[in-house]
């Protein structure tokens, strides 16, 4: 796979990057996590908080499901999932105005310098829909009687006529052309004619579709439809094969003339198959070969970081051109990040970790820099040892007080910030760790109701964490302070502050264990010392006697665990408090490194 650059000159082109599925429609709850399930086009906010922190973490490519595939309202869907914000509700029906969150993330992906894959249709009949929408709108499907009207319950086999019924087919190009002709208002662009686009998928993880119609397909996006960008072949070849008929030499030829990418996915990842597969793409094929998805988190597998070196290795040999991770979600609407539960959610630099990792955030947390690492290894790029973090401040969307006792709040985090810090009256009293499930409660006898200066912190690791033994580091931290003002709990203004940048180094905790957060605070502000806090799952926080705040072991290090115990007192609203509308005033600020 090549590029061209600017000056005119061609050089292979490799990649990495995460699956973002959700950029044209979401069925993740947005603004509470663990929540109900929410039908939703992603916000602005939304869209430019998970695409910049796919940048920052190192991707250079997306794959996004939902700027491709949008049909369907739920009849022929599993478990009836889905709604009216689909692009094609039905046949021959286009509602242009559901294209809007699918225009802003082309838009946004192109400003930031992001190219993104885009599959046309799935295998999996989900709340976005797929290729059971085609069949059904035409009397075709074969639901009845499956469980959960899932399709993942049924021999695949069962949808085979979507390749070969001429009815079908000439439906699915009706939609093909109805989302590659589509000019974007924000860009003035076809889709079919935007650089950002990089490759159109045939289909997500499909399983049986025959050589003539992949052929049939490509050849329509481009010469029926005039479209610039590649074409990657959707079907899994880790599960069902290349298809036999490319054994002959001659369709072989033929395929490779029309098909640009092939593409597979690893549930769970194997060494031995993608050797095998990448080999037989780039020697027999003659076809650049790309991993669309990598389930990273092990599950029957092999152990990701000897993937990734497997890949890695491939890469230099010329078989492999990229790779993807499934999948990266963002910020919350209100706070935290939004959470679904798949078990291969990725967040950067820090959020909450899959199951699989038994409440593990320190492993999670250097899993997740290994596969930056890696990312930046397989683009042939160095791996920074600053990152950077997006110039908007943290939002407080949630405050409630008790004046000496108490504050609640809930923040709206920024893309590549991990920890924010809490100071009144210039001293610090509590750190948020960037991966809130619900407001939370912060005890501090401090906080009055003549508390003129409370502060918002925002810390950003910038160095990569070392990964010894010890965890030990010694690298730069970097604040970003921006002024949360209260006045007698009465009323909540954001007032913009200017811009701080400091450089310290880190160090260990010489001394003993403080007995109370407020010293774990004043001790942190003095040395610079990040401390990674995390509660302990199996506590009921509510009510709880008052005890000092525990901290696991006598030597603390960077970045080892910290038991907090926190009891909340009954909870009561200060008088008149409402957060109900807030503005934010831009100001100058010192550009970082990103």
């Amino acid at each position: 796979m090549f590029e061209e650059l600017e000056d005119g000159s061609i050089q292979e082109f490799f990649f990495s990057g995460v699956n973002i599925y959700w950029l044209g429609q979401d069925e993740n709850n947005p603004e509470q996590p663990d929540k109900e399930v929410v039908y939703s086009h992603p916000s602005n906010f939304r869209i430019d908080d998970v695409l910049l922190s796919s940048k920052l973490m190192g991707s250079t490519v997306v794959r996004a499901h939902t700027v491709g595939v949008s049909t369907g309202t739920g009849e022929f869907h599993a478990w009836n999932m889905g709604w009216e914000g689909v692009v094609w509700p039905t046949r021959g029906v286009t509602m242009e105005e559901n294209f809007a969150s699918m225009d802003y993330a082309v838009l946004k992906a192109g400003e930031l310098g992001i190219r993104l894959i885009v599959p046309l249709t799935d295998e999996w009949n989900y709340f976005h829909g797929g290729i059971h929408d085609f069949l059904g709108w035409r009397g075709l499907s074969k639901l009845e009687g499956v469980e959960g009207n899932c399709v993942c319950n049924m021999d695949q086999h069962l949808q085979d006529e979507f390749y070969t019924n001429e009815d079908v087919v000439a439906d699915f190009k009706e939609y093909i052309g109805v989302i590659l002709n589509h000019v974007n208002p924000m860009t003035g662009v076809a889709y079919k004619d935007d650089p950002t686009i990089m490759a159109w998928e045939t289909g997500n993880e499909l399983y049986y579709p025959t050589v003539e119609w992949t052929m049939d397909i490509a050849n329509y996006i481009k010469v029926g439809l005039g479209a610039k960008q590649l074409v990657m072949d959707g079907r899994m070849v880790s599960r069902t094969g290349f298809n036999p008929e490319l054994d002959d030499p001659l369709i072989a030829a033929l395929y490779s003339d029309v098909v640009d990418i092939v593409s597979d996915h690893f549930y769970p990842m194997s060494v031995s198959k993608l050797r095998e597969n990448s080999k037989k793409s780039v020697e027999q094929l003659n076809l650049p070969y790309v991993v669309g998805e990598i389930g990273w988190t092990s599950q029957g597998g092999q152990d990701v970081n000897a993937f990734m070196a497997e890949t890695e290795s491939l890469r230099s040999s010329g078989f492999v051109s990229g790779d993807l991770f499934w999948s990266m979600f963002g910020h919350g609407e209100k706070f935290g990040q939004v959470v679904h539960d798949d078990g291969f959610s990725i967040y950067w630099p820090t959020g909450p970790e899959p199951a699989s990792f038994n409440y593990d955030n320190t492993a999670y947390r250097l899993t997740v820099r290994n596969i930056s690492d890696h990312m930046y290894r397989m683009e042939g790029r160095p791996i920074p040892s600053i990152y950077g973090m997006d110039d908007i401040p943290p939002v407080v969307t949630h405050l409630l007080c008790r004046p000496g006792f108490w504050i609640q709040i809930g923040v709206r985090g920024v893309a590549g910030a991990h920890l924010y810090k809490i100071v009144q009256d210039g001293k610090a009293i509590a750190y948020i760790e960037d991966r809130q499930k619900k407001p939370i409660y912060i005890h501090n006898s401090d906080v009055t109701e003549t508390s003129q200066g409370l502060h918002l912190h925002q810390r950003q690791r910038l160095a990569r964490l070392l990964q010894d033994a010890n965890h030990s580091c010694s690298k730069l931290v970097q604040h970003v302070t921006w002024l949360l003002r209260m006045q007698r709990c009465s009323a909540l203004h954001l007032t913009p502050y200017s811009l701080l940048s400091a450089q310290r180094r880190r160090r260990r905790l010489l001394a003993g264990p403080p007995t109370s957060f407020a010293a774990v605070a004043l001790q942190d502000l003095l040395l610079g010392q990040t401390l990674h806090l995390r509660q302990d799952r199996h506590q009921d926080l509510h009510q709880r006697q008052h005890q000092d705040h525990l901290l696991q072991g006598a030597n603390l290090l960077c970045f080892r665990p910290v038991l907090l115990v926190t009891w909340l007192l009954r909870m009561q609203r200060c008088n008149a408090l409402h957060l109900t509308r807030y503005s934010l005033q831009s100001v100058p600020h010192h550009r970082r490194h990103q």
